[in-house]
């Protein structure tokens, strides 16, 4: 399975129609024809969105389906899960998927003084390690990328056909 496919699963689904999916997701809903034709895609706060409106709907068999299919692709090389080509240096689809994570912490930091900045990030460090511990699934060890300011912008402009991007 790949993301188009994927996609596809989540809009079989009828959590939503495609205008409910356009307005949950701040999109046109002409987009998900893109992404699940393998066209464009989406950008990475655009797949959080999706992932986290599935969680909401996780007491359903259907949803979770798809969340443990999520979980699989999730792990496959970037190039390997999107059909087309992507700017983004991300290893794998859930590293893409995390970009606009790491935007948001960093943009929640920045608000802070530096002796906030890294009480929180002990904190993250510490939740993070005892998530670790506890992942009952035995996963292959994969390096966290931070995304660059490069990173950032390829990948906010990864669902705009190259025909609109200025030259």
């Amino acid at each position: 399975m790949d993301l188009p496919n994927w996609l596809s699963n989540v809009i079989k689904l009828n959590i939503h129609d495609r205008a409910g999916w356009g307005k949950i997701l701040d999109i046109n809903p002409g987009s998900i024809g893109n992404w699940t034709g393998g066209k464009h895609i989406p950008r990475s706060d655009t797949l959080r969105k999706v992932l986290n409106e599935l969680r909401l709907h996780s007491d359903q068999d259907e949803v979770k389906a798809v969340l443990a299919d999520w979980e699989e692709i999730a792990n496959l090389a970037l190039a390997s899960a999107w059909p087309g080509k992507t700017n983004s240096p991300a290893p794998t689809l859930g590293h893409y998927a995390a970009i606009s994570a790491w935007e948001d912490i960093r943009a929640s930091l920045s608000v802070m003084t530096p002796s906030k900045q890294l009480t929180t990030l002990e904190k993250i460090i510490e939740l993070a390690g005892d998530i670790a511990a506890h992942d009952v699934q035995s996963r292959p060890v994969v390096p966290v990328v931070e995304p660059t300011p490069e990173l950032l912008v390829e990948s906010a402009s990864e669902e705009i056909p190259s025909s609109a991007q200025a030259v």
